[in-house]
């Protein structure tokens, strides 16, 4: 038996020293060679993937524009192209009514006015039974704004 476990031993041995030499290997040389090689083929792709990018955008454009000029040639009309004083012209627009529409909504108004303009509450209305009636906008002032002021 002490041939076998001296042979087991030996083998086993020779698989740990193999291990760490593997390990040694992987770590000292593949490792830093596979981290070397992915930095540089990301180095070349990128440009690549950037000009390919660019490619495709220009290639978009020019198929837009042709199917733009064969849409309007099959239909006999050009289109509309908007010049840059009209544009410049509609959001100046709209600048200045969000402007006004704004000042409205946040200036202070000290605006309290109770009675109607066109009657005066000095003089009174007659009613259907011929006795005065008293202006609402007073009566109101009267009985819930100031009470304790009669």
């Amino acid at each position: 038996m002490s041939k076998k476990t001296s042979l087991l031993e030996r083998a086993t041995d020779a698989a740990e020293t193999a291990r760490e030499a593997a390990t040694e290997f992987v770590d000292s040389t593949a490792r830093p060679a596979l981290h070397d090689a992915a930095h540089r083929a990301q180095a070349k792709a990128v440009p690549l993937v950037a000009a390919g990018a660019t490619l495709a955008a220009e290639k978009a454009a020019h198929a837009k524009e042709f199917a733009d000029s064969k849409a309007a040639e099959l239909t006999g009309r050009k289109k509309k192209k908007r010049s840059k004083m009209k544009a410049f012209l509609m959001l100046s627009l709209l600048a200045a009514v969000v402007g006004a529409v704004a000042r409205k909504l946040t200036s202070k108004s000290d605006w309290v006015s109770y009675a109607p303009t066109g009657t005066s509450a000095a003089t009174p209305r007659a009613s259907a039974n011929g006795m005065p009636e008293e202006d609402p906008a007073e009566t109101f002032r009267r009985d819930v704004i100031d009470p304790d002021a009669r």
